[in-house]
């Protein structure tokens, strides 16, 4: 969750607010040594930084615990499998997986459909959604009762 993973260290701006200097970075079991303002930081590098005690203690806790941290961790807690009716008054009707805004607007996931005695996991986004089909679909359980209640929907 650091603010500066992803960032280029000149991006960082870290010896402009803090005075320190990155000597360098240990990336799993590779070191680079005395990194270029283009080299990128990424989650889980540890970074060698030269400056005073106090200009580091300072940079630790803005790196390890930046601001607003607290309180941000998802979690996958309260996630569900719904076993979803197509009827002909469903909105869903006629469009496709991709079309259908339930990943954009719902944050949920069609993993399976359902269609005429067959079984098709992990369908295609182009897959158009047909009457009397029935779609598999993971999400957490308040935006599935928006879905389900939106797109008219038959549990």
């Amino acid at each position: 969750d650091s603010d500066i993973s992803g960032k280029k260290i000149e991006e960082t701006e870290l010896r402009k607010k803090y005075g320190v200097n990155i000597i360098a970075i240990q990336r799993g079991s590779k070191a680079i040594v005395s990194p270029k303002p283009d080299n990128l930081i990424f989650p889980k590098d540890e970074l060698l930084v030269l400056g005073t005690d106090e200009q580091i203690d300072l940079v630790r806790n803005s790196i390890e615990n930046p601001e607003g941290s607290r309180g941000r961790l998802a979690t996958i807690e309260g996630y569900e499998l719904k076993r979803l009716f197509i009827g002909e008054a469903s909105s869903l009707l006629h469009r496709t997986i991709r079309n259908s805004g339930i990943r954009e607007n719902y944050d949920a996931m069609v993993v399976g459909v359902e269609r005429q005695g067959r079984r098709i996991m992990n369908p295609d986004s182009d897959m158009t959604i047909e009457l009397s089909d029935t779609l598999w679909i993971v999400g957490q359980l308040h935006r599935l009762d928006a879905l389900i209640a939106e797109s008219n929907l038959i549990v």
